[in-house]
């Protein structure tokens, strides 16, 4: 994945391409995972019965966990449309799939228009001026 330009011409276009390329990453991420169980013991069952061996099988499987983790990542490690940051995560946590909003700048998950104010920097001076 490339680095996208993060300086502010993002912010007259909205963020509709970047939600969709986030939706597609997230579906194809279910589709590999739901499908997992049913393709390797299809092509398991298969084998066993044309070849007598279970080791295409073991070969389906090992490859799609590849791509689990692959797609896993890639949904994981997306990155936010407003600031350029992993969206759901910093290097020691990662919200993953329950990140309701971007854990750097609090840009709402899913939002269409680009009317977002970043509104974090405020609030952090507000509670440090009360306390």
């Amino acid at each position: 994945m490339t680095r996208k330009n993060y300086d502010g011409d993002k912010a007259m276009n909205g963020f509709e391409e970047d939600w969709k390329e986030y939706k597609r990453a997230r579906n194809m991420f279910f589709l590999i995972f739901v499908l997992y169980l049913p393709v390797c013991f299809g092509i398991g069952f298969a084998s066993t019965k044309l070849f007598h061996t279970f080791t295409p099988g073991f070969v389906a499987a090992f490859l799609w966990m590849a791509m689990l983790l692959v797609s896993g990542m890639r949904v994981h490690l997306w990155r936010c449309p407003n600031c350029g940051e992993w969206f759901s995560g910093t290097w020691w946590y990662n919200l993953g799939f329950l990140a309701r909003r971007c854990v750097h700048c609090g840009l709402p998950k899913l939002l269409q228009q680009s009317s977002f104010i970043q509104c974090r920097p405020l609030r952090a001076k507000l509670l440090i001026q009360i306390s």
